[in-house]
């Protein structure tokens, strides 16, 4: 079996080498002990792990980066990103118990409300009441800014489809 290499002192992405742990007779990897540039010590990494960028921060990088993302627009957990949502699953969702009236038979959501909840947030702003959902001026046309509004029941009853 070749000697391993030593890397106590090296850095591997947010992690430095600190001493070389042990090797088990059954297992081939050779074992380091790390510290984390976020503090965090006693960490047991594979060599291999280590040297292929497979690990590189005890997990932080992972979770900075994943908090960033849910926080694009920090808006993920309000109604109104329920109610866009909502309004995709209608329009494209097979599986929505609503889809049939809407993207079965053929309404959608404008391409830029489709690819982004800043760009409806922007156009449609807050809610005006928890009673307001987002009402289709004209039901046979799609979602888009022309198209769209809050409206309370009242507003959403007397502009149903006529049959």
């Amino acid at each position: 079996m070749a000697k391993a290499i030593d890397l106590t002192g090296q850095k591997f992405g947010r992690l430095t080498v600190v001493e070389r742990l042990f090797e088990r007779k059954n297992y081939s990897a050779t074992f380091w002990l790390c510290t984390c540039e976020c503090g965090k010590t006693d960490l047991r990494i594979r060599a291999d792990y280590l040297k292929k960028g497979i690990t590189t921060s005890c997990g932080c990088y992972r979770t900075e980066n994943n908090a960033a993302v849910q926080t694009k627009h920090g808006l993920s957990r309000s109604d109104e990103y329920r109610i866009w949502r909502g309004m995709l699953d209608r329009c494209y969702n097979p599986n929505a118990e609503n889809y049939p009236v809407y993207g079965g038979s053929g309404v959608a959501v404008c391409d830029e409300w489709k690819e982004s909840f800043e760009a409806f947030y922007r156009d449609m702003g807050p809610r005006h009441s928890p009673d307001h959902t987002i009402d289709r001026r004209e039901n046979d046309k799609d979602y888009s800014k022309d198209n769209c509004r809050w409206a309370t029941p009242l507003e959403q009853s007397n502009n149903k489809a006529k049959k």
